[in-house]
């Protein structure tokens, strides 16, 4: 009898081998042992059990954060997956590599072998899988169709490439659910991984068809719930690869799990198939096509059909300017309904735009005075302050915190002669009167700037700022909304010299940022 041990040893070898015992659970992460102080790593972050006679070692993830796989495949909490000799884990996903060590080493045994000792594993009693942990367990190692999955910048996407994987000049995308597939079950979103079936009877001729003709078949799909969580990432693994063997027709499948530049309608998908996924090959753009079923139709565009949801798959197609089907004109070859465009297009911005209304109003004033800024979040409050009025005291309340404190700080810029402007959103009489109070105490004059920009515009603003800086602070959809229902119309009244109209007009440092901004970010 072989007389074998197993470790978990660290790549760079910046602390001593672990040993993991025969079928007996260990559970490692953050601690001294392992000399990992990154407070992202919990103290429990992994399980691992390992079995001496099959020379394997079954992976689970127990931490908050996910770790990451050889393969390119992340673990996230509750995920399991086997691995065996001179197999390597990241014990948070990019970070802290090591490597499964078996003395002596196994013998190479075959994909057949593997599933056969991954199957004899889950159903141990040592183990005690629940039926759907051993689907899992059977659905990582099975691998079912033959190709090869990789995750992404850190997990925002997930790319399968099918071993026969064509690669051509034109493309012809889809998204998945409601165009490619429906649910079994009737819900909009699936109950389990098996809860889909083909959606339209012409769906899998009319692929080949695509396939037979030279179109490389890709597959693009948001699907936030694994970022979230919600969604298990080897269950949606399953189900893809699953679909595309259904289908009988290589696809390629481009996964965003969040909210980052590879969601659509960002074209964050399709520039890293066009970069590195089509084995350099130029995609002729007037020869692709996207189809997919948020199109932006209204109530009704058809017998008993619903709004679509959003209108992302048109912009998606309109971003990259490729031309653009529903699943009805595509595969059935129905006329096209009507739909409707976001009503802020940010390739119609104009360029002539003034920056004030009236044109003839002075955005600084030779006399000392109060501007009070009023607009929502992301209709460019700080940015006009920032560019224009540069010599005035700047008061904003995400600096100082609390209203409180604002007050103080414009006092004490207008006692000392100081021009001051306060960029905060100001939607209502009462929030702006208690700056204006202290003009008036003070004896200065206090002009009004009301942002123009649209709440499709300012939304648009958001994102954009989400995108070019990770430290940009998300604004909630009910920031908006609450500026929106607290908001009164600023009235000379209320004690105002002036009300100055002021037109979003974008400045940008990089090229990138202006082309990202010219295409349309939020559907």
């Amino acid at each position: 009898m072989i007389r074998r041990k197993c470790f978990i040893q660290c790549v760079e070898d910046s602390h001593d081998p672990i040993l993991l015992p025969n079928c007996k659970e260990l559970t490692i992460g953050r601690s001294v042992e392992t000399k990992i102080k990154n407070t992202r790593c919990s103290r429990n972050q992994v399980s691992l059990l390992a079995n001496y006679a099959q020379a394997t070692v079954l992976v689970k993830q127990l931490g908050e954060n996910p770790c990451g796989l050889e393969s390119g495949v992340c673990l996230f909490k509750g995920d399991s997956q086997t691995l065996g000799h001179g197999d390597t884990l990241e014990l948070l996903e990019g970070l802290h590599k090591h490597r499964i060590v078996f003395d002596p080493p196994p013998e190479k045994c075959t994909s057949t072998d593997k599933r056969k000792v991954n199957e004899e594993l889950a159903t141990e009693e040592i183990v005690s899988p629940s039926k759907t942990k051993k689907a899992k367990l059977e659905a990582f190692m099975d691998g079912g169709l033959r190709g090869d999955w990789e995750s992404v910048d850190h997990g925002k996407m997930l790319v399968f490439t099918p071993h026969n994987s064509s690669h051509g000049d034109k493309v012809a995308g889809y998204d998945l659910d409601w165009t490619i597939v429906g649910t079994k079950s009737g819900r909009v979103y699936p109950k389990d991984r098996d809860d889909w079936q083909i959606l339209l009877p012409e769906i899998p001729g009319k692929l080949k068809k695509m396939h037979a003709e030279g179109y490389k078949l890709v597959l693009f799909s948001n699907q936030a719930g694994i970022g979230s969580r919600k969604i298990i990432i080897s269950e949606f693994q399953h189900k893809i690869e699953s679909v595309i063997r259904k289908l009988g027709v290589p696809m390629q499948a481009f996964i965003s799990t969040g909210t980052s530049v590879y969601r659509k309608p960002l074209t964050g998908m399709w520039d890293y198939l066009a970069e590195k996924k089509n084995h350099s090959k130029t995609i002729s753009l007037l020869e692709s096509l996207y189809c997919g079923d948020a199109a932006g139709r209204p109530e009704g565009w058809a017998t008993k059909k619903k709004k679509d949801f959003s209108c992302s798959d048109r912009l998606f197609a309109m971003n990259i300017g490729i031309k653009f089907y529903t699943p009805e004109e595509h595969f059935q070859g129905k006329s096209a309904a009507p739909f409707k465009l976001p009503d802020f297009q940010p390739l119609r911005l104009k360029s002539d735009v003034p920056l004030c209304e009236p044109a003839s109003a002075q955005v600084t004033s030779s006399e000392q005075e109060l501007v009070i800024l009023v607009g929502g979040p992301g209709s460019g409050k700080s940015s006009f302050a920032r560019r224009h009025l540069t010599r005035y005291t700047y008061v904003n309340m995400d600096q100082l915190k609390s209203a409180q404190r604002c007050v103080q700080e414009v006092r004490k810029a207008l006692e000392q002669k100081s021009s001051v402007v306060v960029d905060n959103t100001n939607p209502d009489k009462k929030s702006r009167a208690r700056f204006m109070a202290i003009a008036k105490q003070v004896g200065v004059k206090c002009r009004c700037f009301k942002m123009l920009t649209s709440k499709e515009h300012s939304r648009h603003n958001n994102r954009f700022r989400e995108l070019i800086d990770s430290s940009h602070a998300t604004i909630s959809e009910m920031i908006i909304r609450q500026f929106e229902k607290n908001y009164q119309e600023p009235e000379i009244q209320e004690g105002f010299h002036e009300i100055v109209g002021i037109n979003f007009v974008p400045y940008f440092e990089k090229e990138e940022h202006e082309k990202l901004y010219q295409k349309f970010l939020v559907a």
